[in-house]
């Protein structure tokens, strides 16, 4: 009989590894979690199924929209560059393309790398295209001093006090 049991725990051992192997590497490539998802077509939902333009419009000339928004969170704004879509006679312009690009505020060169390259606005004759920065704010005043020079140049900073959440 000891033979036996030494038999069966060197399987045990073996097989038990194996199969602890396999689950790891099945994990691990994610073929166990298609055992417990649920087909997207009958469970997902959109927040906002239903029409989007009378949404929209609600939003806009603020009037109470049917469904709540998500988000409903307002940050004050250090620079709202709100011109970047109106021409020099102040009326109201649609661009075809709007370029948002996240930047840090001490990242002075790179911007102007991108306002002399892929987001120079005059590319294109035919198609107005907008670019502007989107920033928050940083710890040091002598960055946001040369933030608010930039913002005057440029017109294209849009600078929000994200951390008013944090207080």
């Amino acid at each position: 009989m000891f033979p036996r049991n030494r038999l069966f725990v060197k399987l045990l051992i073996r097989y038990g590894c194996s199969f602890i192997f396999i689950c790891f590497i099945f994990n691990y490539f994610g073929l166990l979690s298609h055992f417990f998802e649920e087909p997207f077509n009958d469970k997902f939902t959109y927040p906002y199924d239903g029409d989007i333009l009378s949404l929209c419009y609600s939003v806009r000339h603020n009037i109470k929209p049917e469904i709540e928004p998500l988000n409903n969170q307002t940050f004050p704004y250090i620079h709202n560059n709100d011109r970047k879509c109106k021409d020099e006679f102040e009326n109201p312009l649609t661009p075809q393309l709007m370029i948002v690009v996240k930047s840090r505020v001490d990242h002075f060169e790179r911007r102007n790398a991108i306002r002399n390259s892929w987001g120079f606005e005059r590319r294109f004759s035919d198609v107005l295209v907008r670019t502007v920065f989107s920033l928050g704010v940083g710890n040091a005043p002598e960055v946001q001093k040369l933030v608010d020079l930039e913002a005057g140049r440029y017109n294209d900073i849009i600078q929000v006090s994200y951390d008013t959440l944090l207080r």
